[in-house]
């Protein structure tokens, strides 16, 4: 087995039963009471915000994470890896954008991030749920858990790919309904947009050196103070 964490086998098992049924719960929630009108007819759906790429990422994960735990299935040198791939490169900086930038926009000027015919779909509950506990529960994971981070470049192109292929979908949005996903892109002139991209992929970028500092720096002493237990 190659997945390490401090969680005994079955407070491991639980906390990852938690966390998928949370995620779960999100999406459920995000249908019901969606972030946009009902009478949404741009491309996407759901699928235009990051939010909800965030939560299908997770639970994907989880769930591959719970079949190594319920199921015959170990925890491989490749799975653990893929694993440690997906939380550097997706979960973990996907978490800490999606919570920063939402609250700074919002706190700057909440219209620069929900569209003016979709408050009041919003709800404070909604909001944390969508972008305040996913950093929350990411951290906790970091905390608990010692991934197996990708090599700097490697994972630098990975990021740099993820931020790339969203703000790609973004525009194609765009381009097909001229509808900017987020008020204040639409709210931005032409440089200040591609500015704004280039920031959002630095940015993004940040995150995953900043979780690859914090992974090493949380695990070092604990790797060689404590026996690691193997889950």
């Amino acid at each position: 087995n190659e997945y390490k964490s401090y969680l005994s086998m079955k407070e491991a098992k639980n906390f990852y039963v938690i966390m998928l049924i949370y995620e779960t719960y999100v999406l459920f929630y995000r249908y019901f009471f969606p972030m946009y009108n009902l009478d949404d007819i741009y491309l996407g759906g759901d699928w235009k915000y990051l939010t909800h790429w965030n939560a299908i990422i997770q639970i994907v994960y989880y769930m591959i994470i719970g079949m190594c735990f319920f199921t015959s299935l170990e925890f491989s040198e490749n799975i653990s890896k893929f694993c440690g791939t997906v939380f550097a490169c997706l979960l973990f900086p996907l978490s800490c954008f999606v919570s920063t930038m939402f609250w700074t926009l919002y706190h700057i000027d909440k219209n620069l991030v929900i569209h003016k015919n979709a408050m009041f779909q919003q709800t404070s509950w909604g909001n944390h749920m969508k972008h305040s506990f996913v950093l929350l529960f990411t951290c906790l994971e970091m905390y608990f858990v010692c991934h197996k981070y990708p090599g700097t470049i490697r994972g630098s192109l990975i990021s740099s790919a993820v931020a790339i292929l969203y703000l790609f979908w973004v525009l194609v949005i765009y381009m097909v309904d001229s509808f900017w996903v987020y008020p204040i892109l639409k709210a931005l002139s032409l440089p200040s947009r591609l500015l704004f991209f280039i920031c959002i992929i630095g940015l993004y970028c940040i995150f995953f050196f900043i979780g690859k500092i914090l992974n090493s720096k949380l695990h070092i002493k604990k790797l060689t103070k404590y026996h690691l237990n193997v889950v």
